[in-house]
């Protein structure tokens, strides 16, 4: 999997949780994905702050940062940290795969 395959992970995988537009994620840019991101951030940290901590809670990222970006009233931050989270998570997915599976027990 190449950097360019994370990327596209973390685009699909953003669409799918956050409930972004549909089908946009393979044809936007990482940017363009952050910023509709951060868009729906700030409409789920208005209406239903609950399901964007859930969210954050099975993306792993912290409950801190979030509400001191959500205070600063910057969620281009959060979702820039979500995205942070999400690539470092392919990146490690990736590196776990390349693994011959003969660890040592």
């Amino acid at each position: 999997m190449s950097q360019l395959d994370d990327e596209n992970y973390v685009a699909g995988a953003l669409t799918r949780l956050f409930d972004l537009e549909a089908g946009l994620a393979p044809t936007l840019s990482l940017a363009d994905v952050q910023e509709a991101l951060a868009q729906r951030i700030a409409v789920l940290a208005a209406h239903d702050p609950e399901q964007l901590f859930r969210l954050l809670y099975r993306i792993d990222v912290s409950e801190a940062l979030a509400q001191r970006a959500l205070a600063a009233g910057n969620p281009s931050a959060l979702a820039g940290a979500i995205m942070a989270r999400m690539v470092e998570n392919a990146h490690t997915r990736r590196n776990l795969s390349l693994d011959d599976g003969e660890g040592d027990w």
